[in-house]
């Protein structure tokens, strides 16, 4: 049930029903403005939840491809604590031609040349605090930047807290922030979110939900959408060349989700002898028997 505090949260920014914690008077403004934009609102919890159970997460490697698919996006998500993270991400092009260095801090070599994007995220924080009592919506409280390749790939992450311990704005990350466990959570979210929506069989779709649910969210005003991913055929198995039991595997031994490539970055070959790109593929019980065509949601625990 997290996609009713997510609603309420972006009905507030719709809204302007927010607080400005920084103080940062026309850029405020300005990433208000962008927030208000008609765009998709994504329910990412799924997927924060997903990172907080691995033990470590490489910011680059993990997530190759993160071009944003839409100028203007909301990937959100509720934390552990009840907070809802709205992740405003605003893709534009980088033109290549008068790009100043002395407003990206980063201590990387920038190959500014291979750069074709630049995605700024603003943070918003609202929902409920770690005692269960209502929270203002606030932001923006935080910035994301990558600067990104034509392939897909981060040259550059950087990022800048616009807040520290006494509410002044700052361009370092080790400037004393109290929230950095938060905005932290929501870099790597941010990025495996981005990963996933650049595979060629996910795509958003708004999942069924009870009546009641529905009803409620209709009042907000706001669609919010999950991230589905959708196998593009059946799973076939030879059938007549029965595959042995390899060595520590049992009968029906689990795969766990991973990305698939297919006809591209050097591979050969293509998926069912047609389908080239990335692809995720969902976990499965090897030995199961054939899977039938299904539509995976990214829930904790469960796929429907």
């Amino acid at each position: 049930m997290t996609a009713e505090p997510i609603a309420e949260v972006v009905a507030d920014i719709r809204k302007g029903r927010v607080e400005h914690p920084a103080h940062l008077g026309n850029l405020d403004k300005q990433l208000l403005g962008r927030a208000q934009r008609p765009q998709p609102v994504v329910d990412c919890t799924a997927i924060f939840k997903a990172q907080q159970e691995r033990d470590t997460i490489a910011l680059y490697e993990d997530h190759p491809a993160i071009t944003p698919p839409w100028a203007d996006s909301m990937l959100a998500f509720v934390d552990t604590f009840g907070n809802v993270i709205v992740l405003q991400v605003h893709r534009r092009d980088h033109d290549g031609s008068a790009f100043s260095t002395r407003d990206w801090f980063t201590e990387n070599e920038v190959d500014w040349s291979d750069v074709r994007w630049i995605a700024e995220t603003s943070v918003w924080v609202g929902g409920r605090s770690g005692d269960g009592k209502f929270m203002p919506t606030s932001g923006p409280c935080h910035m994301f930047r990558h600067a990104i390749r034509s392939d897909g790939f981060p040259e550059d992450i950087n990022w800048l807290s616009l807040l520290d311990q006494r509410g002044r704005r700052t361009e370092r990350k080790d400037a004393g922030d109290p929230n950095q466990g938060v905005w932290d959570a929501s870099m790597i979210t941010l990025g495996a979110a981005l990963n996933f929506l650049n595979a060629s069989n996910v795509e958003i779709a708004e999942p069924q939900r009870p009546r009641p649910e529905r009803r409620r969210l209709a009042r907000t005003g706001v669609t919010v959408q999950a991230i589905v991913v959708r196998p593009p055929g059946k799973r076939r198995a030879a059938q007549s060349e029965p595959r042995p039991i390899e060595a520590g595997e049992t009968l029906f031994s689990p795969v766990r989700g991973h990305w698939a490539r297919y006809g591209v970055e050097g591979r050969e070959g293509l998926l069912f002898g047609k389908y080239a790109g990335k692809f995720w593929v969902p976990a499965f019980a090897r030995g199961a028997g054939e899977a039938e065509p299904r539509d995976y949601v990214l829930k904790p625990g469960s796929a429907t």
